[in-house]
């Protein structure tokens, strides 16, 4: 066998381990975190003398499903804005608890923002264009008005831009936000679903 064919199956090989072992490491390392955001291993084996692992995420995940099925609760709502209220008297505060809370209501709030991917002219002459997620349909409250809001999600990355753009300079896509999502991180490799 020559050094051309193995280097080629080692390529193959890790073409297929390579996503399903990053995949892996990445969910394990999610559980590990938030398995160990309650301290439930040290009371555990100090108090019982045993540690089952993935205690804490369940616990964790308990209370999250607690939270929000007691916020319902009229009495227990009463007490959540009470506490919004004493956190957005700091403007620190306020800055840090909004902006988190507005960016976990873009992805699983009742007004999901990133829901409307689009195309944006980003330069006419050459025909370059971005793919985004419209955030704010109307920004006429900023004195911007006939302007729209695009989230510009970055390729290989979390992190991205806003762009602000005249209405006229963006086009709906006729695909679901996931795939849109997927296809701008994976930098345009991952096929759109037919």
């Amino acid at each position: 066998m020559n050094t051309k064919k193995i280097l080629n199956y080692f390529l193959q090989g890790l073409f297929i381990i390579g996503p399903i072992s990053l995949t892996i490491f990445a969910l394990i390392w999610l559980f590990q975190k938030i398995d160990n955001i309650i301290p439930v291993a040290y009371l555990m084996d100090r108090y019982l003398h045993f540690y089952i692992p993935g205690t804490g995420f369940l616990l964790f995940i308990s209370l999250i499903i607690l939270v929000g099925y007691f916020s319902t609760n009229f009495f227990l709502n009463k007490i959540l804005s009470g506490l919004e209220g004493l956190i957005n008297r700091s403007k620190f505060l306020k800055f840090v608890y909004g902006s988190i809370k507005d960016l976990i209501g873009a992805f699983a709030g009742e007004k999901k923002s990133f829901d409307k991917p689009v195309l944006i002219m980003i330069d006419k002459e050459n025909e370059i264009q971005r793919i985004g997620f419209i955030t704010q349909n109307d920004l006429h409250d900023m004195g911007a008005p006939g302007k729209v809001a695009v989230y510009c999600p970055w390729s290989y990355s979390l992190a991205g831009e806003l762009l602000i753009v005249p209405k006229e300079n963006v086009q709906v896509l006729d695909v679901t936000a996931p795939e849109a999502m997927k296809f701008v991180v994976s930098g345009g490799v991952t096929k759109l679903d037919d």
